[in-house]
């Protein structure tokens, strides 16, 4: 979900990608290290940032937080996939995609987060 998250919150929603392009970003590799445990009901911060970006895939970086305590962190791995008459094929991640995945994930989400109620 996290994934998903960062990259609707940079305007690339993965549902708005697949019905506008016929792009999908499937998980080819994920990671996790547990550092503390975490509990039912533990409210949870996850910061994700772009670690990586190669000609065709995405490696994101995920670090789990409850309250200032990190608890876990781990990555993955997202492919920049078409489809095109029923066929998938990874190709090269657009210059225009690759600016806005460069870009400081600091700066102030383009889409709010669902999860979260206000």
């Amino acid at each position: 979900m996290a994934g998903h998250q960062f990259f609707r919150s940079i305007g690339l929603s993965p549902a708005k990608l697949e019905a506008e392009e016929k792009v999908i970003l499937p998980m080819l590799d994920a990671g996790c290290t547990f550092e503390k445990p975490l509990y039912y009901d533990d409210i949870i911060t996850i910061h994700t940032s772009v670690e990586e970006i190669s000609r065709k895939t995405i490696r994101l970086k995920h670090e789990v937080f409850r309250g200032e305590t990190r608890s876990g962190h781990g990555h993955e791995i997202r492919g920049w996939v078409r489809e095109s008459e029923g066929r998938l094929s990874a190709v090269p991640i657009p210059d225009e995609v690759r600016t806005l995945l460069e870009q400081d994930s600091s700066s102030e989400p383009q889409a709010p987060n669902p999860w979260l109620s206000t």
